[in-house]
C-alpha cells in the first residue's frame, strides 16, 4: 500500500573490524539467529548480539515493533530458496534467500557473525537479482461495468506516482487484488510536499476532498486511526481510515489512508457518484499522504479478492481529454473534460 517502504527496505548495516578470521561454522548460528528473530524471542537474540548492533535497534521492544513491522508489511517467510556462508575479513556473512508470503520477490535475510559466534550485523535487503512479476488475471479484458469518475473534485489536478499494468509502473501489479491499483498525490514543482516534508500538512494533497469514484453502498467505513507522522506507517491497519463501496454489479471501489476523522459516509449508507466522503490523510500502512485507489471483486482486503480494471470516464491526462481510460504513471490527471 506504500511507495516507500521496498524501495528502503535495508533495515541494517553491519558493524565490521573484528580479527582473527573465523573457523567454526556459522550456517546453523545464522539459521538460529533468523529463527530468533521469526518466532519473537528477542531477549535471547538480544544477548547475542554486539553492543553496536543493539544501539542500531535501541531496546529489545525496538527489535519487537520491527518484528511485527515486517510481519504486517512482508507476512511470513514461507520458502529458503538458498543459503550461503562467505568469509569478508574477519567475520563470516550468512545469508537467506527467501520468499515471503505476501512479497512476490526474493529478499535476502544477512547475519553477520564474529570469531565468538556474535551477530555484529542484521539486514534485509531486495535480492537484485529477482525482479517482481506482475500476478496472473484473468482480467486483462476486463471492461468496468460502473460508470467511473475519478475519485476527487472537478478540476482538481493529482498526479498518479504509481499506475498502469506491469511493475515497471505500478508495484502493486504484483499482487492478485491490487492488480490495477493506483497511487495518486499532488505535486508542484516536482515535489510531494513543501519544505522537507517533516509534517502532514507539508504535504500538497493532504486534506484534499476525495469523492465517491460511483454510485453504491458503503460495506466498509474506518475514521478513527491516527495519522501516520511522514515517514511512519501502520502494518496493523493496512488500509487505514478507508472506504469501500458496492457498486452492485460485482465491483468495489476501495479508497485507503484517509485523516483522522474525515470520513463521512458510514457503513450502510448510500452514495452518489461525486459526494464527498473523506479527505486525504496519512493512515494506515503508507509513509507519505496519499491516496490509494483500486477496483475489486469482493468488498473485502486481503481474503481472495481479485482486482479489475478501473477505467475512468471524461478526465484529462497531461492536457489531453480522455473519454474513457486508464491512468497512467507519470501522468497529471483532471476530473471532468
Amino acid at each position: 500500500m506504500t511507495f516507500k517502504l521496498l524501495s528502503a527496505l535495508v533495515l541494517m548495516l553491519f558493524v565490521c573490524g573484528f580479527s582473527p578470521a573465523l573457523e567454526d561454522p556459522v550456517l546453523e548460528r545464522g539459521r538460529h539467529l533468523t529463527q530468533l528473530f521469526y518466532s519473537g524471542q528477542h531477549d535471547e537474540l538480544w544477548t547475542s548480539m554486539s553492543p553496536e548492533l543493539q544501539g542500531v535497534f535501541g531496546t529489545v521492544e525496538g527489535m519487537g515493533a520491527m518484528r511485527e513491522q515486517l510481519r504486517g508489511d512482508l507476512g511470513e517467510e514461507v520458502e529458503v530458496l538458498k543459503e550461503t556462508v562467505e568469509a569478508q575479513g574477519s567475520v563470516r556473512i550468512y545469508t537467506r534467500k527467501v520468499k515471503f508470503e505476501k512479497f512476490p520477490a526474493a529478499l535476502l535475510v544477512t547475519w553477520t557473525i564474529d570469531k565468538a559466534r556474535v551477530a555484529v550485523g542484521f539486514r534485509i535487503s531486495p535480492d537484485t537479482g529477482s525482479k517482481p512479476t506482475e500476478a496472473p488475471t484473468q482480467y486483462l479484458e476486463y471492461q468496468t461495468k460502473t460508470e467511473l469518475q475519478l475519485p476527487f473534485a472537478q478540476g482538481d489536478e493529482w498526479f498518479v506516482f504509481w499506475g498502469g499494468r506491469t511493475v515497471d509502473v505500478n508495484y502493486h501489479t504484483a499482487y492478485v487484488d491490487q492488480r490495477f491499483a493506483y497511487d495518486l498525490l499532488a505535486m508542484k514543482d516536482g515535489s510531494s510536499h513543501r519544505g522537507e516534508g517533516k509534517n502532514n500538512e507539508d504535504y500538497y494533497c493532504f486534506g484534499r476532498v476525495i469523492v465517491a469514484p460511483g454510485a453504491g453502498k458503503v460495506v466498509s467505513a474506518e475514521n478513527g486511526l491516527k495519522d501516520n507522522a511522514p515517514g511512519a506507517m501502520d502494518p496493523a491497519n493496512p488500509l487505514g481510515n478507508h472506504v469501500i463501496i458496492d457498486h452492485g454489479n460485482g465491483e468495489f471501489s476501495f479508497m485507503a489512508h484517509f485523516q483522522e476523522g474525515s470520513v463521512l459516509p458510514k457503513v450502510g449508507n448510500l452514495v452518489k457518484a461525486g459526494e464527498a466522503i473523506a479527505r486525504t490523510g496519512n493512515s494506515g500502512n503508507t509513509s507519505e499522504p496519499h491516496l490509494h485507489y483500486h477496483l475489486q471483486d469482493s468488498g473485502t482486503f486481503g481474503s481472495g479478492g481479485r482486482g479489475l480494471p478501473a477505467q475512468f470516464q471524461r478526465y484529462v491526462a497531461n492536457g489531453k481529454p480522455i473519454m474513457r481510460g486508464e491512468p497512467m504513471k507519470g501522468e497529471q490527471i483532471t476530473s471532468g473534460e
